[in-house]
């Protein structure tokens, strides 16, 4: 009995020896504190499926390259940026390496590196194609990560497919971006869902892993618009096409699917629309005019201003909400709409209601020089609520150095109906975030 115990207690102190040593090798090996990046990828949301086999050291070490090369001064020119570009990016991908508005280079979230850029550099592989990018910051403690996502090019090559913009934090997940460019119908019923349409797909061009994104954008704006809106030498293309874009991207949520979030309105003027941001991005939007030929639309202008606009003082200014009433209050603007709305006669026998966002653009003298309302006015709720504003007029509106300010006016029109025949309609102007009722 007492050999057995010994021969336990020589097998209990020998496992202890490893668990020592092996905790030891652990602590060695991985250091604490800031010395590496985080594991975790902080608010990614689920990650992609793992796909076919491929190389994740060469993946790594195609990533590495572009970043070290990219960012240690070696590349100077404008060819030799093209040739980085060719061989480590996808199309889509080199349009996004040059600079934004800010100097913010896409691929860092940053003016410039930190100055231990390339020392502290680090890529590891998260799940499927993506790769996390991280180095240390020098302006705050801690690690900046980006994720990038590898796919195949055309040519068989493994290149950088995407990155994470910075407004997603670290999200590294297949769901951030459109596996393929979306399809352009062949046909439409009506302007209004033409435009919507061709937004869709000519945003999903810039949201995506697609290595075709720039032919069928090209595709695109060949197709479905004027050689004045195609004009590259012109504000009007430049607007339409990344400025927008950049904006708008600002504006992705995880709750939209990290999508562009948008709506089309129609304006009073035929075969004018305006795509505007949803809140809080409603200052980021195109005006633009569609047409009819040969069986097919066509954009033929787009602006920065709704038509009939141009002659306003200064631009229009945006959330001074608090300081635009209706004559007389929200008690007088019920009673205009009481007096002028008519609830439309199919949706009373159908008991159907509505709810359409509003925008109002208003003249420093109070009146409307537009009115924009988030649906086709091909809907009878839609036409009515065009109809019943079109008429209002005595706004007081907000003042710049003691002279009056056009502004835009959001807001949303409501058609209820209790079932029983009872309908009713008002205007309730959003207040910032919150809709104001008096």
């Amino acid at each position: 009995m007492e050999h057995r115990k010994k021969d336990l207690i020589v097998v209990l102190s020998a496992l202890g020896v490893i668990v020592v040593g092996l905790v030891l090798y652990l602590l060695s090996v991985s250091p604490a504190g800031q010395d590496e990046p985080p594991a975790s990828t902080g608010d990614s949301i689920a990650m992609g499926k793992d796909s076919a086999a491929f190389d994740t050291e060469a993946d790594m070490r195609v990533i590495r390259d572009y970043y070290e090369k990219a960012y240690n001064g070696s590349v100077n020119t404008s060819e030799g940026w093209k040739k980085l570009d060719n061989t480590h990016l996808t199309p889509l991908m080199a349009e996004r390496s040059v600079t934004d508005e800010d100097d913010h280079g896409f691929f860092i979230r940053n003016q410039q590196v930190s100055e231990t850029f390339l020392k502290t550099l680090r890529v590891c592989h998260i799940k499927g194609n993506w790769y996390m990018v991280s180095w240390k910051r020098d302006y705050e403690p801690g690690w900046e990560q980006v994720p990038v996502c590898m796919v195949t090019a055309r040519s068989g090559r493994r290149v950088i497919g995407y990155v994470t913009p910075a407004q997603m934090g670290t999200a590294a997940s297949d769901t951030v971006f459109y596996p393929r460019t979306i399809a352009m119908p062949t046909r439409q019923t009506g302007g209004y869902e033409f435009v919507k349409a061709f937004y869709k797909s000519y945003f999903s061009t810039f949201l995506t892993i697609d290595t075709h994104a720039l032919e069928i954008r090209k595709q695109l704006e060949n197709s479905y618009m004027s050689q004045k809106v195609r004009k590259e030498e012109t504000p009007i293309y430049s607007q339409f096409g990344p400025g927008t874009m950049q904006e708008l991207i600002g504006n992705l949520t995880p709750k939209g699917y990290w999508r562009p979030s948008y709506s089309i309105y129609s304006l009073w003027e035929a075969g004018w629309y305006c795509l505007r941001g949803n809140a809080p991005a409603r200052r980021y939007f195109q005006y633009i005019k569609v047409e009819k030929a040969a069986g097919s639309y066509r954009i033929v202008d787009v602006r920065n201003v709704p038509p009939g606009a141009e002659r306003l003082y200064r631009h229009p200014i945006y959330f001074a909400d608090d300081k635009v009433l209706y004559r007389g209050g929200q008690e007088n603007l019920d009673n205009y709409i009481i007096e002028n709305a008519v609830y439309p006669a199919d949706a009373t026998k159908t008991g159907r209601s509505a709810t359409l966002p509003v925008a109002l653009l208003l003249n420093e003298d109070g009146s409307l020089a537009s009115i924009e309302v988030a649906a086709d006015l091909t809907n009878p709720f839609a036409a009515e609520a065009m109809r019943s504003l079109k008429g209002m007029t005595g706004w007081t509106v907000p003042t710049i150095d003691d002279e009056p300010a056009s502004t835009y006016l959001f807001g949303k029109m409501l058609f209820k109906t209790s079932g029983d025949g009872k309908n009713s309609v008002r205007f309730v102007i959003e207040r910032g975030s919150q809709i104001y009722e008096d």
